[in-house]
């Protein structure tokens, strides 16, 4: 739920600041951010960096939208307004009620694959929904090397050559 969402964030930065705080010449503190509610997310985030001295935001890749989806422009705004790197690590599929597909349940595939393929997806929405277009300055980095992207690549040039939904960025200058 949101409320405990925006709750567990701010104990959460709290707490990881004040260890920081310990350590300044060891430790940075990353920003966990409640994406169940974009402005919240932002408020967060600005509180994190201003008041508590975090350096980053940290955010899942799976929310109850796309992360092209229109209503994260004012979160990728604030992470450029604020000049931080936003990090982006997949939760398994399904999180904490079990994978989404029963099949990934065995041999921790939902871990193996599952890791895998969110990070894939969340390269593709940043890239192809247009996010890098609309907010060139945005510095996002996507945990393991965004999943099969470098393996699915020229998958990716050959579909984005001839789609109608590939941005014209895209087509342009190739999936960059």
């Amino acid at each position: 739920p949101v409320e405990d969402a925006i709750r567990y964030c701010k104990v959460t930065n709290d707490a990881l600041a004040e260890i920081v705080r310990d350590h300044p010449s060891k430790l940075l503190g990353s920003a966990a951010l409640p994406m169940q509610d974009v402005a919240a997310a932002c408020e967060e985030l600005t509180r994190a960096v201003k008041d508590l001295g975090m350096v980053a935001a940290y955010v899942g890749t799976n929310f109850p939208f796309d992360l092209d989806d229109p209503r994260m422009d004012d979160f990728y705004r604030t992470i450029v307004a604020l000049d931080v790197p936003l990090f982006m690590h997949p939760a398994s599929t399904g999180g904490a009620g079990g994978p989404d597909d029963p099949r990934m349940g065995r041999f921790d595939m939902s871990i193996i694959f599952g890791y895998a393929s969110e990070e894939t997806i969340a390269a593709s929405q940043l890239v192809l929904g247009g996010v890098l277009d609309r907010h060139p300055k945005l510095d996002v980095c996507i945990s393991h090397g965004a999943g099969t992207m470098p393996y699915v690549w020229p998958r990716f040039e050959a579909m984005c050559k001839f789609r109608d939904w590939a941005p014209d960025s895209v087509k342009e200058h190739g999936f960059k």
